[in-house]
């Protein structure tokens, strides 16, 4: 089994949407900045950045590490894969739950319930009536989550509309230094540049890159489908006309509540491995 080290790549997205404060994709890419005045030096198709987003990789010149953190994102993105099958499966089983008749509805107390369906529950609440249930036990900090929910979860689809709407456009940079520029057409086409006297191991490392920004995307694109089908499931818990609209922030943040729990035990696993 591949040892799990601290990653020291850093995953930027960024593109002609702005991104909401604290948001990242998947647990892995961050909002990035346009290239730096001089730092451009060639590009996919003869074209300059793009305001489209842009997929970038920024790897440490030690190849062996390059090598452990491209794993490390491999394995952060099969999470979040995962996370999306976990996460229709317990939305399926609350609901059924939910509105079986000897209980139906959104529960006046939620005991019983994993935090994260706790914190559904209340944001769907809050959907519904503009306030917190007191027996929800929750404070202002709820509110201002919901807040950020919403502007996060526009900011997805934003990212998602510009995903079904543009080629992608990858690159990996090396310590900094632009390395290897690749643009992929809808109908597959590739086209990479690269800087002169590239080494092989540099453009093996580019090829993962590009595998995980397009997973990535993939990811993206089947993130909405389960968050709208989910967001469909729970308007079974909800009185209020347009139920699905109101529910879909709810939902994006569940599923991401879902990943992070994910991410945490698998965190944890590691650190029991390392102390045995």
């Amino acid at each position: 089994m591949t040892e799990e080290r601290t990653a020291r790549a850093i995953f930027e997205l960024a593109g002609s949407a702005p991104a909401q404060p604290g948001s990242e994709v998947l647990g892995l890419w961050s909002a990035g900045k346009a290239s730096p005045p001089g730092q451009t030096s060639f590009a996919a198709g003869g074209s300059a950045e793009p305001e489209i987003p842009v997929w970038r990789v920024n790897l440490p010149s030690d190849a062996e590490q390059a090598a452990q953190d491209l794993t490390l994102a491999e394995n952060s993105l099969a999470r979040a894969e995962k996370a999306l099958d976990v996460a229709e499966g317990r939305i399926s089983a609350l609901v059924e739950k939910r509105t079986s008749p000897a209980v139906f509805g959104i529960p006046s107390q939620p005991e019983g319930l994993a935090p994260p369906e706790q914190e559904l529950l209340a944001m769907l609440n809050q959907a519904q009536y503009g306030s917190l249930a007191p027996s929800f036990g929750l404070t202002d900090q709820f509110q201002e989550g919901w807040e950020q929910a919403v502007n996060q979860f526009q900011g997805f689809v934003d990212l998602v509309i510009q995903t079904l709407t543009h080629y992608a456009w990858v690159e990996t940079r090396i310590a900094g230094r632009l390395s290897v520029r690749t643009a992929v057409s809808w109908n597959g086409d590739f086209e990479t540049a690269w800087q002169d006297l590239i080494e092989s191991e540099q453009m093996h490392l580019h090829t993962r890159t590009l595998k995980i920004a397009l997973a990535s995307r993939a990811i993206t694109v089947r993130s909405f489908a389960v968050v709208a089908a989910a967001a469909g499931k729970l308007t079974a818990l909800m009185s209020t006309p347009g139920g699905a609209i109101l529910a879909l922030p709810a939902a994006w943040k569940y599923i991401n509540e879902i990943r992070a729990e994910l991410e945490k035990y698998q965190q944890l696993t590691q650190e029991d491995r390392d102390g045995q």
